[in-house]
């Protein structure tokens, strides 16, 4: 499809059903054109902000309030029944578009830190997590659960980290850290990070193949790029070479774009896994609750 769809978005929404080929076309359209895709996005901040869920009845209660918002202070000698249906078809559209929207499901958040965001709105506990989602984090730790009928991956999210949560199988790492926990893969989760500042969506610097079970860390430095390994395996590739990381083994890209061989981790590579039991005792404590929550999580407890 060329040019914007907003002319065809307005026939699905209003009942046309598009073929199975159309269909599609139209899905990758809106995932590729920014001017379609920003309309949603400001839709889900709407919609997110006046309560989130789309309970029995929320659209109803709404639809009440947008007539009652658009109502003259100052009765009129004849009711205005163009401002007060313009108002509610108008409140009614921005809902029926969020609700249609092709976006999936992929995940939830399971713990919430303090600043947690996803698409530039504020996230709590069991906020729910869309394809392509932009999730970020302040100084507290999060953790997120992807999941779908087949299989399920557990994120933990670092402080003053950025991810974009692509799909159930992609993983984009903006910025910060991340421990990523997978118990019974049945497609490869891959994980890659993007050019030093670039933004979400920027030129891939380096791409983590995990096809296994087990736990693994994938950390934006200020002058590299760590991949370790806690348990499992993983294929790590650069732009020219790649590297196998077994159980306790951790890789690394310098700058100039050069991938290190294996070589044993690191004392705290796997902070989160290992500890040294002395001045990391509370935050490793907590960290362990996360950890726990994403365990019992997988394990669909």
């Amino acid at each position: 499809m060329s040019g914007h769809v907003i002319g065809l978005i307005d026939e699905v929404l209003t009942g046309r059903v598009l073929s199975a080929d159309s269909d599609a076309e139209f899905r990758a359209h809106l995932r590729s054109c920014d001017a379609c895709r920003a309309h949603y996005d400001q839709s889900l901040n709407l919609l997110r902000l006046t309560g989130g869920g789309r309970a029995p009845g929320e659209l109803e209660r709404l639809t009440i309030r947008a007539v009652r918002l658009v109502k003259p202070t100052a009765p009129p000698s004849v009711w205005p029944w163009k401002s007060v249906l313009a108002g509610t078809f108008a409140l009614a559209a921005v809902l029926i578009t969020v609700v249609a929207w092709p976006r999936a499901q992929i995940g939830v958040v399971l713990q919430a830190g303090k600043g947690l965001v996803v698409d530039g709105v504020a996230a709590n506990k069991d906020t729910v997590i869309l394809e392509g989602a932009l999730v970020t984090t302040d100084k507290e730790d999060s953790a997120v659960l992807l999941r779908d009928e087949q299989h399920k991956r557990g994120v933990l999210l670092r402080g003053n980290t950025t991810v974009r949560l692509v799909s159930m199988d992609e993983v984009e790492l903006v910025s910060g850290r991340v421990r990523l926990q997978v118990k019974d893969p049945k497609e490869s989760l891959v994980v890659r990070t993007t050019s030093a500042g670039a933004p979400a969506g920027g030129n891939e610097s380096l791409r983590v193949v995990q096809d296994t079970a087990g736990v693994f860390i994938v950390e934006q430095k200020p002058a590299s790029t760590l991949v370790a390994v806690h348990q499992g395996r993983v294929v790590v590739r650069s732009a020219s070479t790649s590297v196998e990381l077994n159980e306790g083994q951790e890789a690394e890209l310098t700058p100039n774009g050069g991938l290190s061989v294996a070589r044993p981790v690191a004392g705290n590579s796997l902070i989160e896994d290992r500890g040294d039991g002395t001045v990391w005792g509370a935050i490793l404590r907590f960290l362990r609750q996360l950890l726990d929550v994403i365990t019992k999580a997988l394990a669909g407890d």
